[in-house]
């Protein structure tokens, strides 16, 4: 048992010490050409790879005129004298077999048209569309995105990568991502203080990985990728397309009831194989009074059912976050019109470039002309700057604070713009919150006083009316006894 205790430490000491030697191996230069040449290999992209399988009800493509004559006449010959011989056919001959080459064309188009309409047709489309698109992005990638610069690492993997093999002698028991977790809870638990040293290293690294990025993007290989990538929809397409940008917004979650389809649907579905949606229609139309009403009262019932479920699933916390989400998207697709709308014309200014980008745009054409790949001007660039002086960074450091200067100022003048102005005022408006109104019940109450006041005026009308009545009376009265008084006359 001794022994066996002696040669488990020695093989944890061997293994842990072998471990160390590897990571430091693996931040060799070879090592990382070696990695970056394997991974560009072992992902090249394949043209049939993750390509839908084609159903079995989708309609087989026709022969074409050489091939009906090669089932006919060629078996067991060539290709090449298959195609002579139809070549010196007399041109009735090749007329006959190009006429039912044409027929079986024209029928499989109308049945490839009538296969699209269908559920599994459609599902079958929307799934090429997307491995195209798939293998587009795969292929435009591989081939203009080979010296994209690799984002760095963060704090936390600074940590684990210098301290590998302290903790790994450490832990003995812990490997791979075991002990990556465990480095991960150290470094968790340190203080800002110890924290520091490697969130400045990977703060640096990562304004180094920007700059990098942003001299890739200015490079052909990078606008060469985006046109590649970029679609180009015409005609129909580009308004499908400005359509499917206006109903982009969160997916709706399988638990939210769908709404159910007309009394047209629900008699294509009882009918299934009915020929063409126009042929569907008709059919339909024809149908006797009672049995349209019968389907009618039953997509009005569903719809109805539909609509309960529905207000059921708002008060659902999934429902709630579906229409927050919802009107969230809307919101911003909202704003995203109105600035396409104001700032056309009102371009943003460019930001002001810091002292380490004025040192390259300075230095950099003088290590391109000397044929020097973009890595290596980039890293060469990196080391020269870190080695200036601080006098000797000094005079782009007052450049970069006088294009700062002038940036400022000219971001001023586009915030004073009217369209920057009718911009946020439109923001404003969409995000301002409704406040309560709270003069409603005073202009109530001025009302009822206002009424008031009329009914008391209302109540002394009366009065006026029984004067001028009680006046006509006695006016009546005097006319009666005027009238009488001639009468006896």
């Amino acid at each position: 048992m001794r022994k066996k205790k002696v040669y488990e430490d020695k093989g944890n000491q061997l293994l842990t010490e072998y471990e160390a030697n590897l990571s430091e191996f693996k931040a060799t230069e070879n090592f990382k050409k070696y990695a970056s040449t394997i991974k560009r290999l072992s992902h090249k992209p394949k043209a049939s790879s993750g390509a839908p399988k084609k159903p079995g009800t989708m309609p087989a493509k026709p022969p074409d005129a050489l091939k009906l004559y090669k089932d006919e006449l060629g078996a067991g010959k060539k290709t090449s004298e298959l195609v002579a011989a139809f070549q010196e056919l007399p041109a009735e001959e090749k007329a006959k077999y190009r006429g039912r080459a044409e027929e079986a064309k024209k029928e499989f188009e109308d049945q490839m048209k009538e296969w699209k309409s269908t559920e599994e047709g459609k599902k079958y489309i929307k799934e090429t569309r997307a491995f195209e698109k798939r293998r587009k992005l795969t292929n435009a990638r591989h081939k203009f995105l080979k010296d994209e610069p690799k984002r760095p690492p963060n704090a936390t993997l600074l940590f684990c990568n210098e301290k590998r093999s302290e903790y790994a002698a450490q832990f003995p028991g812990l490997k791979g991502l075991q002990l990556n977790g465990k480095m991960a809870e150290i470094y968790r638990g340190m203080s800002a203080e110890d924290k520091k040293e490697f969130e400045d290293k990977a703060k640096e690294r990562q304004e180094e990985y920007l700059e990098k990025l942003q001299e890739f993007k200015e490079s052909s290989d990078y606008k060469k990728y985006l046109n590649a990538i970029k679609a180009k929809p015409a005609g129909k397409a580009k308004a499908k397309a400005a359509t499917k940008d206006k109903k982009k917004g969160p997916a709706p979650p399988a638990s939210m009831p769908k709404k159910p389809g007309t009394a047209m649907t629900l008699f294509m579905k009882q009918n299934k194989g009915g020929g063409t949606l126009a042929k569907q229609s008709q059919a339909f139309k024809e149908l006797p009074e009672e049995e349209r009403k019968r389907y009618a009262e039953e997509a009005s019932k569903n719809l109805e059912e539909y609509n309960e479920e529905m207000e059921a699933f708002k008060k659902t916390a999934e429902g709630k976050r579906y229409f927050r989400l919802k009107a969230a998207s809307e919101k911003k697709s909202r704003i995203e019109t109105a600035k396409k709308k104001y700032l056309e014309d009102a371009k943003p200014p460019k930001s002001a470039p810091s002292a380490y980008q004025l040192f390259v745009q300075e230095k950099r054409p003088a290590l391109q002309s000397a044929g020097k790949s973009m890595q290596e001007v980039a890293k060469e660039l990196t080391t020269t700057w870190r080695s200036l002086t601080v006098e000797e960074q000094k005079p782009f450091e007052e450049r970069a604070d006088k294009a700062k200067a002038e940036y400022e100022e000219q971001l001023e003048a586009y915030r004073s713009s009217p369209g920057y102005k009718k911009f946020e005022k439109f923001k404003s408006s969409i995000n301002r919150k409704p406040t309560k109104k709270t003069k409603k019940p005073k202009a109530k109450a001025k009302g009822r006083a206002k009424a008031k006041a009329k009914g008391r005026g209302r109540q002394k009308e009366p009065e006026k009316k029984a004067d001028n009545s009680s006046t006509s009376d006695v006016m009546g009265s005097d006319s009666d006894s005027s009238s009488s008084s001639s009468g006896s006359d």
